[in-house]
């Protein structure tokens, strides 16, 4: 047996550390061993593999690297007469065709794309002549994409390259539709794959029909579209696309319940986690955000920027700002191209910590990827408004207003720049009174017209909006201050009715407790008192302190997202 069979079948048998080993000693004086320079290309090749195996990219880009330096000084390697054993002979052949320039180009470039050197890959794959194989083609995409450099044009052609050899790449499919490629048209691409008899992908029209509504913020269309896709309702990418979707529609609770349907039957899902992970937080569950983080899921060398962000989501909703600030910090810097969400997260943390300024920077970047994203205008607005600067506020709102269109949601954050001061509280109102023609049951529109109406001593058609509203929307805030409404009018059955619904919601809630407790002192005292001083009784009941805190403040905080 040969000296170079020794060396392939170890490396058959995926001993890539003995390989290495051995062509050491074969690279160290190739003469004593019988390696001739056809040979040697071989060694290199499989000592960069084994290399590259063992994850020592550095190493094995140097093996690759002389493997085609001494390729191209052969004039015609595939016709030599490397040794007399014809079984030798066709397995050096075999590697040598396999292995040619093209190949050994694309092996450097991908040793370069894991060492952080993305200009230096992007060259190497570019001097690959074409027509270029699909792999090639696709990792130039991811190569732009990373050093952010190249036009989308271009990111275009290459991903239409890709599609041509391999159609059913959905990650090409979802990239040319996120770089505003019309659904009609990647449908082209792909119709004879699609139309074929017995392919069972007639589906696939409708998933990109729904993906490309999303990216065109047709979301309400887009979900109509990705449910309709029966044969498919439990697929976790359908089901976290659905989820995206509601999430950017604003309706959060249902985008959560898609989400986490998605984790929990694939948890090494990537799609739609990062936004899981925030309505976890959104919705203080911090246990099912550990969950994500428990260690059965993934090993430590196998986390990616997504981890690291629920790791940061999870710091951030355990008010572990300062560790949370690192592990966003490493999202940031280990995500070469844009991360809206980690932004975002990076904001809240730097608002957290007190440092509104480098917070907003964060947004403003955020804002030059994703525009029309309704959490960077409403986090930019918030931070705005707690750093009293009232009216840049107003204006970022009115910005936001005349870049998103009115939806209940744009024109009731503009109403809340409006209510700290008296003068402008009216137009507060014309703005949630259109937000309530648009959805008559947008709780937090609802919130705010009824403390307005309060404010106004309107104290009646609050009551009857509340009421109109509860009756329909199950939501602690609402019955909250409806059963105060009702506590101060003397209508104390109704209070209690609405305080005992807030306890079957939470039933650690301190204000429905402390509303239950004053209702019955009340009761007590009207036995012996007058009407107004049993008023009086009520409207003075001491409250936690926590029920004393702004809700006009609050309303728009995570802190208190019960409201939605």
């Amino acid at each position: 047996m040969s000296a170079f069979i020794h060396l392939y079948n170890m490396y058959e048998e995926e001993l890539y550390s003995n390989c290495h080993n051995l062509a050491q000693f074969y690279l160290s004086n190739p003469e004593m061993f019988n390696v001739t320079p056809e040979i040697l290309i071989v060694v290199y090749i499989i000592n960069g593999n084994s290399l590259w195996e063992m994850k020592h990219y550095t190493e094995s880009q140097k093996q690759y690297e002389e493997a085609l330096l001494l390729r191209k000084a052969l004039i015609d390697p595939v016709n030599i007469n490397y040794t007399k054993d014809v079984k030798d002979q066709s397995i050096i052949l075999g590697v040598i065709e396999n292995f040619n320039e093209s190949e050994l180009k694309y092996r450097i470039a991908k040793c370069q794309v894991e060492n952080q050197q993305a200009k230096e890959a992007y060259s190497i794959l570019q001097s690959i002549p074409k027509p270029r194989p699909a792999k090639v083609n696709f990792m130039m995409c991811k190569v732009i994409q990373q050093c952010e450099s190249g036009s989308d044009k271009n990111l275009i052609t290459l991903y239409k390259e890709v599609l041509k050899k391999c159609p059913l790449a959905f990650e090409c499919i979802d990239s040319l539709l996120n770089l505003g490629v019309k659904g009609n048209e990647v449908n082209s691409l792909i119709i004879n794959t699609t139309s074929a008899e017995g392919s069972n992908f007639e589906w696939l029209h409708l998933y990109i029909k729904g993906l490309s509504d999303i990216n065109n913020r047709k979301h309400a269309e887009a979900i109509n579209t990705l449910l309709s896709i029966e044969c498919l309702k439990s697929n976790p990418r359908i089901l976290a696309l659905i989820g995206e979707a509601l999430y950017f529609s604003g309706d959060y609770e249902s985008s959560y319940q898609y989400l986490k349907r998605s984790y929990d039957i694939y948890p090494f899902m990537k799609q739609g986690i990062q936004k899981y992970a925030l309505l976890c937080d959104m919705f203080k569950k911090p246990k099912e955000l550990e969950l994500m983080l428990r260690p059965s899921s993934l090993f430590p060398y196998e986390y990616s920027s997504t981890n690291w962000f629920v790791f940061a989501t999870y710091l951030f909703c355990s008010l572990k700002l300062d560790k949370a600030q690192y592990f966003i910090n490493r999202v940031l810097s280990s995500h070469q191209y844009k991360n809206v969400d980690g932004l975002i997260l990076n904001a809240k943390i730097l608002h957290g910590n007190k440092k509104p300024n480098e917070a907003l920077v964060s947004l403003r970047n955020a804002l030059k990827y994703e525009p029309y994203r309704f959490e960077v205008h409403r986090w930019i607005i918030e931070i705005l408004m707690a750093t009293d600067k009232g009216k840049d506020a107003q204006n970022q709102a009115i910005k936001t207003l005349k870049l998103l269109g009115e939806s209940p949601r744009t024109l009731t954050i503009a109403a809340s720049t409006f209510l700290k001061n008296p003068i402008s509280k009216e137009k507060a109102k014309i703005y949630l009174y259109r937000a309530l023609e648009l959805n008559e049951f947008y709780v937090k529109a609802v919130f705010f017209l009824a403390q307005i109406l309060i404010d106004d001593k309107e104290t009646k058609a609050a009551i009857v909006l509340l009421e109109k509203t509860s009756s329909v929307v199950s939501n602690i805030k609402i019955s909250l201050m409806l059963a105060d409404l009702y506590a101060k009018s003397k209508n104390l059955s109704s209070a209690l009715e609405q305080y005992t619904k807030v306890l079957n919601l939470d039933s650690n809630n301190r204000h429905a407790m402390n509303g239950i407790m004053s209702l019955g002192t009340t009761s007590s005292n009207s036995l012996e008192t007058t009407a107004d001083e049993d008023f009086e009784a009520v409207e003075n009941t001491p409250r936690n302190k926590s029920d004393e805190t702004n809700e006009d403040e609050l309303i728009w905080s995570d802190i208190e997202m019960e409201i939605n």
